[in-house]
């Protein structure tokens, strides 16, 4: 068995950490997706909260471990998305000897839905981790400019993709719907900015993997 120094196993427990939060945020908002919540006068799915939690945690591993772990992490929460829906799906095809009808309605998603979701996941994360690790090529300083444009930028491509994908001649004002939750992400994002440097503040003791 690799014997590792302290550094080392600091390293490796703080990557389970920040993995287990982006895998825990990303699970989640699928489920909470169906309760809207407003605040601050902006609605917004309660999932939204959830959701912003994996890019903060892809950009905190990006910073740290570097670009080839963070997009692993954004493919190993790909295949766990997929198996969380697969196996929440046959647990609504299996029969039941009691009244389910509130499990079916809170878990219960259309293929279309479904479908957004993977989409939006896959093209957004991977583009929050190019855009961020692109700005940090040019100029390693200012962290917030990088962690904040990715995260934003990828956010609006997250909501465009989900939203046309599952409510396009659905909703009627689909732009509405869209500009409302961005605006809520953009706040979000601006908000995990002194997480993000509190979390990557001992930049120097990791090393790229």
């Amino acid at each position: 068995m690799p014997q590792f120094t302290s550094t080392q196993n600091r390293q490796i427990y703080f990557l389970i950490a920040c993995s287990c939060l982006f895998t825990a945020g990303l699970l989640s908002s699928n489920f909470l997706a169906a309760k809207v919540i407003c605040v601050g006068g902006l609605e917004m799915p309660s999932a939204t909260v959830g959701y912003a939690l994996t890019y903060l945690m892809t950009d905190v591993i990006g910073e740290l471990y570097g670009k080839k772990v963070a997009n692993r992490i954004v493919q190993f929460g790909f295949i766990c998305l997929v198996v969380a829906c697969i196996l929440t799906r046959l647990a609504l095809l299996l029969p039941s000897p009691y009244d389910s009808s509130a499990f079916s309605q809170v878990f219960s998603t259309s293929t279309r839905i479904f479908v957004a979701s993977i989409a939006a996941y896959i093209i957004s994360q991977s583009t929050d981790v190019y855009i961020f690790h692109k700005i940090r090529s040019y100029s390693p300083k200012f962290k917030f400019i990088r962690n904040n444009i990715s995260t934003i930028a990828s956010q609006f491509l997250d909501t465009i993709i989900f939203s046309f994908i599952a409510f396009y001649g659905i909703v009627p004002n689909i732009w509405s719907m869209v500009w409302g939750v961005f605006i809520a992400k953009v706040v979000l994002a601006l908000c995990d900015t002194p997480f993000f440097y509190l979390l990557t503040r001992k930049r120097n003791e990791f090393q790229e993997i």
